[in-house]
């Protein structure tokens, strides 16, 4: 038995498999020559890499109901080798909704960065919208992974998460209407409507409207049928309400004229 081997340089660009052909000879004669030659074929792979890929995550500590969050992502190659097929991946966290990524990415997750030499980064910068109504935790936590086909010899470092609170704010206004005059005796009827601009819903709203002294409350209807203060619950932004409000005034009113009326949020 003989073995000889044979070493393949780093750079080989030849067929593969390719054939490594022996062949065996004497002086004699050889009355079955066709079993002289034996060949074997063999594949020639890449040599394995090794790519410490990591990812660091950073962003907003905090979001106000019905705006979005911005991050930066950024993945790393401290080497030795270059990582091939590198991606990354941020799920969505519930109650948020994916808006774009610019930067080395601009496509939804996961996001394909292709090739990383060794000592080169990529940068991502990625928005997500949090509902008006968001109702999930409060911080949440949301999580970029980095991962490619070379063996990464620090996996610990392949995940990076970052948290953000959840606050609200809401723009309150309200508007209030009625006639000019009311007689002596007479029952005077006024239109309030809350609006809500934002960003956030609001919730626990609550309209006051002092009766003024001198007169009487007598009723509201539309979104308050009780007396005030009136309980509206959850006003989400962009929505109205609207309570019309009632008071008598006596016959025998005495008091300002003209008087004012009026109302909170």
């Amino acid at each position: 038995a003989i073995t000889a081997p044979f070493s393949v340089p780093a750079g080989y660009s030849g067929p593969s498999p390719f054939a490594n052909t022996v062949t065996v000879g004497s002086a004699a004669t050889d009355p079955v020559s066709t079993n002289d030659s034996a060949a074997v074929s063999t594949s020639v792979t890449a040599p394995p890499t090794s790519a410490d890929l990591s990812v660091s995550k950073s962003g907003s500590a905090s979001v106000v109901r019905g705006t979005s969050a911005v991050y930066t992502i950024t993945v790393s190659n401290a080497g030795p080798d270059t990582a091939a097929s590198v991606t990354v991946s941020d799920a969505t966290p519930a109650g948020l909704t994916f808006v774009s990524n610019i930067g080395d990415c601009t496509t939804a997750f996961p996001c394909s960065l292709g090739t990383l030499a060794s000592g080169a980064t990529r940068t991502i910068t990625t928005t997500f919208s949090v509902a008006s109504g968001y109702s999930g935790p409060s911080p949440f936590t949301n999580t970029a992974t980095v991962s490619s086909a070379a063996t990464d010899p620090v996996p610990a470092n392949n995940s990076s998460g970052a948290q953000t609170t959840v606050t609200s704010q809401a723009d309150l206004s309200i508007v209030k209407t009625g006639p000019a005059s009311v007689a002596r005796g007479a029952s005077v009827a006024y239109t309030l409507v809350v609006a809500n601009a934002g960003p956030s819903n609001a919730g626990s709203v609550q309209v006051a409207d002092p009766t003024p002294a001198g007169r009487t409350f007598v009723s509201n209807t539309g979104d308050c049928t009780t007396a005030f203060p009136c309980s509206l619950g959850t006003v989400a932004s962009g929505a109205t309400r609207t309570i019309t409000t009632t008071f008598s005034v006596p016959s025998d009113y005495a008091g300002p004229s003209p008087f004012t009326n009026t109302a909170t949020v």
